[in-house]
């Protein structure tokens, strides 16, 4: 069967491409590899914050996607809340970065609200009170169920776009340009065509076009997340984000006063890199996390398949340091795996003329895969400038 275009893995940053190709009219084929994506996409928090982003074009495509997934949600159920964010600051400095981050995007027009100790404090009664040196919040930024949201999206695109095929369960083991169209064949034998191909597989690096993983900067990053039993009485509004997030979001490091902030100093960052977040589910449980481990792609398997204790203790005691929750034990706990560019901002290898890999979004994807893939759909059908350097950049 022919095709405009050919979509390679379910997740995220695929389902978006073929999403707006869609919007242009394409005919296309979304495969996943999978019965359902499994993979990043389900694993993470849910947090979908442009705030967190780095100034310029990654916030913009932050934005892209808030925007887009309102509108999706107005049309159909897939368990977006516009709950917010907050970032507490965990120190005087702390509040200084956020303050200056408050400016810049008073001066964008993206709407914000600097809270001081006694107003975070009445917003959010279960923040510790040593905690508490003010917050900057983002009442447009929205949390999702990740566990749900991509399958109500695909099948949401089912629905409405009538030239729109998706084929789970079916791997794609070789991908060629033949001629003037690129062929696609699955390991049942069956053969796809399309005029043009992009591969979004994750961390799957083996599969399709091995070499140009194993010669890339790629790394794969393994957290650490769980989550609790559903609180009785605690109610934590949208995503709540911490000092270890200020000192790690791309936003906060172009503030001037991101040089003076201290080191954060514990036991546990002396082990490993982690951030400290929260989210609670419509279920009432609250997320925790997150721990990072870092090894290049082609080593993927030296990660453990296993959750090490000694970090899902430490963060719990971490997060007990930030709130108070009337249930801390740990109902849940899960890793997660997602691909991110040493050296660039998303990783983008154009095999020939017809064939396009997309993989290293890193920890963002949830927050801007959708306004990336609106800009990679564009300037592919619609000729838009070549921005790829300042976007990898």
């Amino acid at each position: 069967m022919n095709y405009d275009l050919i979509v390679v893995g379910g997740g995220i940053l695929g389902t978006f491409h073929a999403y707006w190709a869609l919007e242009q009219g394409k005919k296309v084929l979304l495969t996943e590899r999978d019965e359902r994506p499994s993979m990043a996409t389900i694993r993470n928090f849910g947090q979908v914050i442009p705030s967190g982003m780095s100034r310029g074009i990654w916030h913009e495509f932050g934005r892209k996607t808030l925007q887009t997934y309102k509108e999706i949600q107005a049309q159909t159920n897939i368990g977006i809340r516009q709950n917010g964010a907050t970032y507490f600051a965990s120190c005087p400095e702390d509040f200084q970065v956020l303050c200056e981050t408050h400016e810049y995007y008073q001066s964008i027009d993206y709407p914000c609200q600097l809270l001081t100790p006694e107003l975070a404090k009445l917003r959010f009664p279960h923040l510790k009170d040593g905690y508490n040196f003010g917050a900057l919040h983002f009442p447009e930024e929205v949390t999702a169920e990740p566990r749900t949201m991509i399958y109500r999206i695909i099948e949401f695109m089912q629905q409405k776009y009538e030239h729109f095929h998706y084929r789970p369960n079916t791997p794609i083991i070789e991908l060629e340009t033949i001629g003037d169209r690129c062929q696609a064949t699955d390991s049942w034998g069956n053969t796809f065509s399309a005029d043009f191909a992009i591969v979004c597989s994750g961390a799957d690096f083996r599969t399709l076009y091995p070499k140009v993983y194993a010669e890339s900067d790629l790394m794969v990053c393994k957290l650490h997340m769980m989550s609790t039993y559903p609180q009785q009485k605690t109610v934590l509004h949208g995503s709540i984000l911490t000092g270890h997030s200020i000192r790690r979001y791309g936003v906060f490091k172009d503030s001037p006063s991101f040089k003076d902030l201290p080191p954060i100093q514990d036991e546990l960052s002396n082990k490993f890199e982690y951030n400290i977040l929260f989210k609670q589910a419509i279920d009432g449980s609250v997320i925790l996390g997150d721990s990072h481990e870092y090894v290049p792609a082609h080593q993927a398997e030296r990660l453990s398949i296993d959750s090490d204790e000694t970090i899902i203790q430490g963060m719990v005691d971490e997060c007990k340091k930030v709130m108070d929750l009337d249930d801390w034990r740990i109902q849940y706990r899960w890793n997660g795996y997602y691909a991110e560019s040493a050296s660039k901002s998303i990783f983008i290898e154009d095999i020939d003329e017809r064939i396009q890999v997309v993989n290293g979004i890193g920890g963002k994807g949830m927050t801007t895969a959708c306004g990336f893939a609106h800009h990679n759909i564009e300037k592919r059908w619609k000729n838009l400038p070549e921005e790829t350097d300042s976007i990898c950049n």
